[in-house]
């Protein structure tokens, strides 16, 4: 990328400079070279269209392959945008006779278990089956005293035993967004899967957000965790341990995830029973969990997996890649070469008063490197600073409130010197500072790496920019 493309990428999506090189960004442009897209193609869509970064490898491996069997590779960034069934209508069904290429590690339906014992209800209570099965309006029964929906959600909630402070938070944030009928249903439903008031009263201090969620977004996930064969009490220790555990997508985290232990000889009794103690495991990206489990199972220590998946790949690495064992670890998948020698490119003409990316990046952080456009003179402190780029009073008040107080005065100076050195003139500046005041969280040696990385891939400055 040159330094014009650069700079076009991070005006159009200013996180991209956060993305993981090894996680995100890299295996992303391994997808497209694996596609036949060639170096150029990757700078060129890098830079017109960055979101092509932020999507999952499962969408983009599945919408690719789809595009590539029907001779359509050109309109992919169309095709990223818009839901499944958009996407499904335009492409899959279009009067092509061939099927398109199954979602990769999608679960199959589970098999038909032996019927389990029934679980003896508490007095007052509902198992999990019941509660499923009664429609959202009805009161179904439920474990220890029965909640009377008083005339407010807020009433409700303070039944359920929920301090002052806890009620006037939710009350400025979440329920403001929610329907007090619904909120009411939700705590019902709570309490007839399984849930005690305590537990309740936990859950929703832990995970206002659940208010934001109807019960069919719900149902599904606690009827998918009974599928898979855990009990009421396994399903109840899942949902108080990661409460968020019930809004993540059955078909692009839960199911997939699921289907990799089972690929690794993992049993359905194994997956409930890891559901339950460490729900966390269905957090994991597919990437993390195939490479760390590639490692253990060569090393036949599947068993510790639980606590392998915590820690960063360093500490993962010197516990068990470099303990003393021969042979090699499997390598991280999808992990994208180091790009061939380029042919040496013509010298950018650097504009009036700025210098190229490969300059910026060469100046170390605290000298001040020439820039495009009028030079920025750090005043007395970092607000001045920004002021002179152009931010309104509001912007300013803003900032002042939340990212400023948390970076330093001298980074954030640095910072903006170095957007400016890297080829983005004072009004994309104002743009970028405004769209993603987060950047002043990151230091230069975040920053310059990912830039340098675009350089490398072939992306010109106006792409970046």
């Amino acid at each position: 990328m040159s330094e014009a493309q650069i700079v076009q990428a991070i005006v159009c999506l200013p996180n991209l400079l956060a993305y993981s090189l090894e996680n995100n960004l890299k295996p992303t442009a391994q997808l497209f070279l694996d596609k036949g897209f060639t170096q150029a193609d990757i700078a060129s869509m890098a830079a017109k269209t960055p979101q092509l970064f932020s999507y999952s490898a499962e969408r983009l491996m599945y919408r690719m392959g789809v595009l590539q069997a029907k001779g359509k590779l050109a309109v992919l960034t169309s095709a990223m945008t818009g839901t499944d069934a958009q996407f499904a209508a335009r492409f899959e069904h279009s009067g092509c006779a061939e099927a398109p290429p199954p979602l990769p590690l999608v679960l199959p339906q589970p098999p038909q278990l032996p019927p389990q014992p029934p679980l003896t209800p508490l007095p007052g209570a509902a198992n999990v089956a019941e509660a499923l099965a009664e429609p959202p309006p009805k009161r179904p029964r439920r474990r220890g005293p029965v909640l009377q929906p008083p005339p407010n959600a807020v009433e409700h909630l303070r039944t359920v035993g929920l301090s002052e402070e806890q009620l006037r938070k939710l009350k400025e944030s979440w329920l403001q967004k929610s329907d007090e009928r619904s909120v009411t249903h939700i705590l019902n439903w709570l309490s007839s899967v399984g849930l005690s008031l305590l537990e309740v009263q936990k859950l929703v201090s832990k995970y206002p957000k659940i208010f934001n969620y109807g019960l069919e977004k719900l149902q599904p996930t606690v009827q998918w965790l009974v599928d898979i064969g855990m009990s009421e009490a396994q399903i109840v220790q899942a949902i108080v341990c990661l409460p968020n555990l019930l809004a993540y997508s059955l078909e692009n985290n839960l199911k997939p995830t699921a289907q990799l232990f089972l690929d690794k000889g993992f049993t359905q009794a194994d997956i409930a029973s890891m559901a339950a103690k460490t729900p966390q495991l269905f957090s994991y990206s597919a990437e993390r969990l195939m490479y760390r489990m590639g490692v253990l199972q060569a090393k036949g220590k599947l068993a510790v997996l639980t606590s392998a998946m915590t820690g960063t790949d360093a500490q993962f690495a010197a516990r068990f890649e470099h303990s003393g064992c021969a042979e090699a670890p499997p390598p991280l998948p999808l992990v994208l070469p180091q790009p061939p020698q380029l042919p040496p490119q013509p010298p950018l003409t650097p504009l009036p008063g700025a210098a190229n990316v490969a300059e910026a990046l060469a100046e170390p952080p605290p000298k001040r490197p020439r820039r495009r456009g009028p030079v920025l003179q750090p005043p007395p402190n970092a607000v001045e600073h920004l002021r002179t780029v152009g931010l309104s009073e509001e912007q300013l008040r803003k900032l002042k409130e939340s990212w400023l107080q948390k970076s330093d005065e001298r980074s954030v100076t640095h910072i903006l010197n170095w957007l400016s050195s890297v080829g983005l003139s004072l009004l994309e500046v104002q743009k970028l500072v405004s769209k993603y005041p987060k950047i002043f969280n990151y230091g230069l040696e975040k920053l310059q790496p990912t830039v340098q990385w675009l350089v490398d891939i072939g992306m010109s400055e106006a792409q970046i920019v």
